[in-house]
């Protein structure tokens, strides 16, 4: 969060000056040289407090420029349709991510570095197709400089409302999960790796699907319905801590709070991007 917030204000304009895909270029390799650094045995404290650093620069240097591609190659009739892909495959890389990482560090003896050696793999693939993309130019370019974000006054109360809802969103989902994993691992015997990464990767793949019908309700809706879910998700979850409910029960809670959660985040983030 410290390295890409300031990213994004720094660089947020970087593609509109050097174009899309030098930008993307740009931020791939420094998120993938931060990811290497967490697979290095020796890289220490420091070693992971840099990867931190380069991947979340990676990340705010490429989020403009990404969004902006997939949005320019919306089809005209559906102009929506970059915007929300970028948001379902944010969301569902977050997912997929643990997910794999799950599957890979428990069937391997080296369960701290070989998750990162395959994910800095999968970069160098990506890498390549972006560079065999056609040259994408920005339809008109402008000087590069820092930019301080400024609304509107007409989409200020709108703009707030949604920035909340994201907010709320995220940190609310982010306690869920760092929540969750532990206290599976206390009901489910011989859990590890593998379990802690698909409980954790499958809220984020709930919500990535559940904002493929989003788009049947209002942006206002979707946020009302999406932070009532997200709280019906936490209180399931607080619920199963009652010592008065069996092992079998708190299983099913869990997941009808992973599931209310997952649906909740999804609509809430769909509707705040709106």
């Amino acid at each position: 969060v410290f390295s890409c917030l300031p990213s994004l204000l720094l660089f947020g304009s970087a593609a509109d000056a050097f174009g899309r895909k030098p930008v993307l270029l740009a931020a791939i390799a420094l998120i993938g040289f931060g990811t290497a650094i967490f697979g290095i045995d020796t890289a220490g404290v420091a070693g992971l407090f840099i990867g931190r650093a380069l991947v979340g620069i990676g990340l705010g240097l490429g989020t403009g420029a990404g969004i902006a591609l997939m949005v320019e190659a919306s089809p005209a009739r559906r102009v929506w349709f970059g915007s929300t892909l970028a948001t379902i495959s944010f969301v569902l890389g977050s997912g997929l991510g643990p997910m794999l990482a799950g599957v890979v560090s428990s069937l391997s003896t080296a369960p701290l570095a070989l998750p990162f050696l395959v994910m800095v793999f999968l970069i160098v693939i990506v890498m390549v197709l972006i560079a065999m993309m056609p040259l994408q130019r920005p339809i008109t370019r402008q000087r590069w400089r820092p930019t301080w974000p400024s609304v509107p006054g007409a989409m200020r109360t709108s703009f707030n409302i949604a920035a909340l809802t994201g907010f709320i969103g995220w940190t609310a989902l982010g306690l869920f999960l760092a929540l969750l994993p532990s206290m599976a691992q206390s009901i489910i015997p011989n859990s590890g790796t593998l379990t802690s990464g698909l409980i954790v990767g499958s809220v984020l793949v709930v919500s990535a699907a559940s904002q493929l019908i989003a788009p049947k309700f209002q942006p206002r809706a979707a946020q009302t319905l999406g932070l009532t879910l997200m709280g019906l998700g936490a209180a399931l979850l607080l619920s199963s801590n009652l010592p008065e409910i069996s092992p079998a029960a708190v299983k099913v809670i869990m997941v009808f709070a992973a599931v209310a959660t997952g649906i909740g985040h999804g609509l809430s983030y769909w509707g705040a991007n709106r």
